[in-house]
Parts: C-alpha cells; sequence; structure tokens
C-alpha cells in the first residue's frame, strides 16, 4: 500500500500519518524530514537550490525515489515548496 497525504501546512497530515502508520505498521516518510536527512537543514536546501522552481524538482525527485522503492509506506507532503524565502 502507498499512501499520500498531501494539504496546506499545519492542519495535521502529519499527526494523522504518524498514527496510522502506526495502527497499519508501515512505514511514514514526512517529505520536510527527508530534506533535511540529505541536505542537513531547511536552509541549507533553501541555499543549494535558491530559484523556487529547483526546490520543487528536487523535493519532487525525494518523494518519487520513495513512491518507486518503497512498497508499504504513509507519506506526508505539502504544495507549499518553501515560497516564502
Amino acid at each position: 500500500m502507498k499512501l499520500l497525504i498531501w494539504g496546506i501546512s499545519n492542519i495535521g497530515k502529519s499527526t494523522i500519518c504518524k498514527r496510522l502508520s502506526k495502527r497499519i505498521n508501515c512505514k511514514f516518510y514526512e517529505i520536510d524530514e527527508e530534506i533535511i536527512k540529505v541536505y542537513g537543514s531547511i536552509e541549507n536546501f533553501r541555499e543549494i537550490f535558491p530559484d523556487n522552481y529547483d526546490r520543487y524538482q528536487e523535493k519532487e525527485k525525494l518523494m518519487l525515489d520513495i513512491i518507486n522503492y518503497e512498497e508499504d509506506f504513509i507519506m506526508e507532503a505539502s504544495p507549499i515548496f518553501f515560497f516564502n524565502s
């Protein structure tokens, strides 16, 4: 099962995904946390990809890596790709 929970910031996506992943015993991915794992911090990510479109493209790559290589997971993501920089 592959489940993507997509929505605006601060509506409870992570909370719901964490609870559901524990209940059905599958992996949970929070895309911002995956960015931090790869780039060290959101600030580093913004410095490496100063253009909003480039950030979107890199975030999409991270998401697709999970989607293409994991069997069972829940993923949480926001459609807002750091436009506040």
